[in-house]
């Protein structure tokens, strides 16, 4: 299977939205896409980014298990994770290949859901 390789990265943060074309060097900041003006014209694929200080980021044991069921533990433990109530994030995780005693490493990412 073959991958679409975009030469166009876009990182947002809330109030500002950055791009940068790899292949040209050329860069555009704004505070909206719409700011960001014609180095979005003849970009079909794009690389989007969410930049670190609008996110948390947290790695935990947890068990082997569906994502169904690793979702539903997370949202009773998000709390302990992270500053906010799981109410008001909006998360997302991978189970990583590293298993401890503790369980499978895993990575949880989440940022304000408002966001």
């Amino acid at each position: 299977m073959s991958r679409a390789t975009s030469t166009l990265h876009i990182e947002w943060t809330p109030g500002r939205v950055r791009a940068l074309d790899t292949l040209t060097g050329k860069e555009a900041t704004g505070v909206s896409l719409g700011d960001l003006g014609g180095i979005l014209a003849g970009h079909r694929d794009v690389l989007v980014g969410i930049g670190r200080g609008a996110t948390f980021l947290k790695t935990v044991a947890l068990p082997k298990a569906a994502p169904a069921e690793i979702r539903a533990l997370l949202q009773v433990r998000m709390a302990q994770l992270f500053p906010l109530p799981a109410d008001q994030l909006a998360f997302d995780f991978v189970q990583t290949d590293v298993v401890g005693p503790e369980g499978v490493e895993t990575l949880v990412v989440a940022m304000r859901a408002t966001d």
